[in-house]
């Protein structure tokens, strides 16, 4: 159902959802403001989704939706810190909305059919393992190529760059005498992020800034 000039109603199906750790019924109807994170000063930004007032069956939401979501997610947090946060059970409606900077999908291929080898490089690069910042890693088997890669997500590439990640994998594979073949971008990656400079120190492979690089990308598809 459409709302006022400042907000659109969402509706959703009959059925329980997980939102933020939280368990909610689909139907709830709430209010979200038509504006951008970058519109939004700091203290407003609690402000920014709240209840619109019922829930699925026409009974009044509970007000207190609000107030137990923000004890248990008080602030900015990642997906995976909000994973780790107890569930509890509420029957009204909220909205999370979630803003993160450009990821950049970055693979590392390894000279090696040695999977273990690549898991155990991705473990020791991942932050969450106490690697390097911003990182998540996984070593794989290209079973077509016959090699391994420790495939990244750079989750925040002001944090942890490309060459920063390249050259602690490059390390960590030197040390059990593996050689890098190559890296490749899935997608694209930022100017900030990629250029030809780092191109060529990450070796990635068939480097072109119209197809790997956002802007350069962007100008060539736009009048």
């Amino acid at each position: 159902a459409a709302g006022g000039a400042a907000s659109r109603d969402v509706v959703g199906g009959p059925r329980e959802v997980l939102v933020a750790g939280v368990p909610l019924r689909e139907g709830t109807r709430v209010s979200v403001p038509k504006t951008t994170r970058d519109q939004l000063a700091p203290a407003e930004e609690k402000d920014a989704v709240r209840p619109r007032g019922r829930k699925h069956g026409g009974k009044a939401a509970d007000p207190t939706v609000e107030e137990q979501v923000r004890r248990i997610i008080p602030g900015p947090a990642s997906l995976v810190e909000v994973r780790r946060r107890p569930r509890f059970g509420v029957d009204a409606g909220a909205v999370a909305i979630g803003v993160r900077p450009f990821l950049v999908a970055f693979n590392i291929h390894l000279e090696s059919d040695d999977l273990e080898a690549a898991r155990d490089m991705a473990l020791l690069v991942r932050e969450s393992s106490g690697g390097l910042a911003g990182i998540r890693a996984l070593g794989l088997r290209l079973e077509s190529r016959g090699i391994t890669q420790v495939s990244c997500n750079v989750c925040d590439h002001e944090r942890t760059g490309l060459v920063a990640l390249f050259e602690r994998v490059e390390e960590l594979s030197r040390s059990r005498g593996i050689e890098i073949r190559e890296s490749e971008l899935v997608g694209l990656a930022p100017r900030a992020a990629l250029d030809r400079e780092i191109a060529e120190r990450v070796r990635l492979a068939e480097f072109d800034p119209e197809r790997h690089v956002l802007e350069d990308n962007l100008a060539r598809r736009l009048p």
